[in-house]
């Protein structure tokens, strides 16, 4: 995918292809994949917002460019492993961030203002 900080118009344009190649060479299932990449497609403009708003975008494009140099060296074990921790990474960031969204959103306006 290249250097960057993960918030490029070229990373943009090449993250949804990355992934499409890691899971079609996963060994999963042709139907898993097809169902994986219908879902990674759906989320794909989520993902744009998340990767700008986030405060780790840098952090998450090297991690892409440590799945990459794994994939590079056809190292699955590698790979997987890599790409665990990175999905572990963003569920718990993901998590984090929508629960202060949330809470920013419940927060009782300051008197004297209107919603």
């Amino acid at each position: 995918m290249g250097a960057s900080d993960g918030q490029s118009p070229e990373w943009f344009r090449l993250h949804g292809p990355f992934h499409t190649v890691l899971d079609a060479a996963s060994g999963r299932r042709r139907h898993l994949v097809a169902m994986i990449e219908t879902l990674r497609r759906e989320s794909e403009r989520y993902i744009q917002v998340f990767q700008v708003v986030s405060p780790h975008a840098a952090r998450l494009a090297a991690q892409h460019e440590r799945i990459l140099e794994a994939t590079r060296r056809r190292s699955a074990t590698a790979v997987a492993e890599r790409v665990k921790d990175h999905l572990a990474f963003i569920r718990g960031s993901l998590t984090l961030y929508v629960g202060q969204a949330l809470s920013r959103a419940e927060a009782p306006l300051p008197t004297g203002t209107t919603g």
